[in-house]
């Protein structure tokens, strides 16, 4: 070992010569026992998380995060998940919860946050996600998770199992935990059916405990290990407390009132007939019209939250923190009245493969395009990765999840898929085909290019390439241009290029954004 000024340089005889270096270095030279010498160069996410292998564990390191070891069965579960590209960072090491040991993740870029836990009875690691994540957060009293979530409970709820309770979410309440005498009381009392959803965490009151549930609240008792429920009285009457909504819903003549407040979405909203009038401490009260809302609802962080409303070209148009909304008369959808899209932008739709800095992004841009993009890790024409509720690209496009841009973009790019490889080639082609028409339907003169998946030769991506010849069944029925990216990473002798089983490193971007850049050029210059 060598050591430099900003890092060293470790050599092992069968091993190899390696670099640490930068945050990777900060924390290994303390650690050096523990983690012990490296086995890889650090490879560089296009989100900018850098990954570096050595011979106990694996270190992770972004800017927001800083590093932290990744190890064991965690750290198998974190690598199956798809890595930095779909499960970000470790913001924290591993530490223990009851029945085994957990490990929390950010994606630095969206924010999203993710943990796998361990189960040491079992040996399996579980991810746990979205709401479910937010109530076992609150205590981790639960601890490990023993299956995976699980959804098709009442009005759109999940639930997931745990080494010590289990964790409940739903759109209304959002995510709490149940556990011990409680949880098997309320099971009795039908579940979500009976007394509803939990509203609150159980808290520890003179006697025993208590938990409180939508339709009423269940006490434990200590000294006769007993559990009572009280259920609630028929809520009273809501305060005529609406004028202020009322008023705006008669500014925008959005006609009769279908019921009380509610909450929604870090808001106090109230339903007229024509839309919803939002309230919250931040930007007043803000309408939108039945379509917006409903877009809006579905994925509130993609927009933020309500701010003004005003007329735009004869529709009324919601303005969020983020972007701005518009019911489309033409186009039937709901789309962003803030960003029209011309003959120099390319309307980009993929997983974790595409990004600006991403081989697929150098390519385009290459070409003389700016990227408007629709992406996210582990989702594709079918699959959706709920942990942050983005949506599938069916989903995305063919209902209405995404608020697509107006204008007629020069090229619409939308990315093969290896997140498919669960659906069958049947449902793949099916879905494929809907997106692709619908496309076609919405930007009439745009030139849609479709790729395959990027694999190897060898039959381990066989499942990848079964998606590819799917998709081409899709591109040949529907005229769209298709590049075949089969087989590429060993024809362009990109396997060096590697940091993952899919994902390309840092240089690895701009090896095969190089190769792609004239073959995306190639395919824009034929006719359909």
């Amino acid at each position: 070992m060598q050591r430099f000024q900003r890092g060293v340089i470790t050599a092992e005889p069968g091993v190899g010569s390696f670099v640490v270096r930068g945050g990777m270095h900060g924390y290994w030279a303390g650690h050096v026992k523990q983690t012990g010498f490296p086995v890889s160069n650090e490879a560089v996410d296009v989100s900018g998380v850098g990954v570096q292998r050595f011979r106990n564990e694996t270190l992770v390191w972004s800017a927001a995060t800083g590093t932290h070891p990744v190890r064991g069965a965690i750290r198998g579960a974190y690598v199956a998940a798809g890595g930095p590209a779909n499960v970000g960072a470790p913001s924290g090491p591993e530490y223990t919860v009851t029945g085994g040991a957990a490990q929390d993740f950010l994606i630095p870029a969206t924010g999203s946050r993710y943990t796998f836990t361990w189960h040491a009875a079992t040996g399996r690691t579980f991810m746990v996600r979205g709401g479910i994540r937010t109530g076992w957060t609150l205590s981790k009293r639960i601890g490990a998770a023993v299956s995976a979530e699980r959804g098709g409970l009442l009005r759109g709820g999940s639930w997931q199992n745990f080494s010590a309770g289990r964790a409940y979410w739903s759109p209304q309440t959002g995510g709490h935990t149940i556990r011990g005498a409680i949880l098997g009381a309320w099971q009795r009392e039908g579940h979500e059916r009976g007394l509803g959803y939990p509203v609150a965490e159980e808290r520890s009151v003179t006697g025993g405990a208590e938990q409180r549930f939508e339709r009423g609240i269940m006490r434990y008792s200590a000294a006769t290990r007993t559990v009572t429920t009280v259920r609630a009285a028929p809520p009273a009457p809501e305060p005529s407390d609406t004028t202020a909504f009322d008023a705006e819903a008669a500014r925008f003549g959005l006609g009769a009132p279908s019921g009380g407040k509610v909450s929604v979405a870090g808001t106090s909203a109230r339903r007229y007939a024509h839309g919803t009038v939002y309230h919250s401490a931040s930007h007043g009260y803000v309408l939108a019209t039945a379509n917006v809302a409903a877009v809006w609802e579905r994925s509130p962080a993609m927009h933020g939250l309500p701010r003004a409303a005003a007329w735009t070209g004869g529709a009324l148009s919601t303005r969020f923190e983020k972007d701005s909304l518009v019911l489309d008369g033409a186009m039937g959808k709901v789309v962003r009245s803030d960003l029209a899209l011309g003959a120099g932008d390319a309307l980009v739709i993929g997983d974790s493969q595409v990004a600006d800095t991403s081989w697929v992004g150098k390519g385009i841009a290459a070409n003389g395009y700016h990227l408007t993009a629709y992406r996210s890790g582990g989702i594709g024409y079918v699959a959706d990765n709920q942990g942050n509720r983005y949506g599938s690209y069916g989903t995305g496009v063919l209902d209405n999840q995404w608020a697509l841009p107006r204008g007629t973009p020069g090229m619409i790019f939308v990315g093969g898929s290896g997140n498919d490889r669960g659906s069958s080639s049947a449902v793949i082609t099916s879905r494929s085909t809907a997106v692709i028409r619908e496309l076609q339907r919405l930007y009439p003169t745009s030139t849609i290019v479709m790729t395959g998946v990027i694999s190897r030769s060898d039959v381990l991506y066989a499942e990848r390439q079964r998606v590819e010849e799917a998709l081409r069944v899709t591109a040949e029925t529907t005229g769209a241009h298709f590049i075949p990216l089969r087989g590429w990473i060993d024809t362009y002798n990109a396997r060096g290029y590697m940091y993952d089983a899919y994902h390309f490193n840092e240089a690895g971007q701009v090896h095969m954004g190089a190769i792609f850049a004239p073959e995306l050029k190639r395919a824009l210059a034929r006719t359909s």
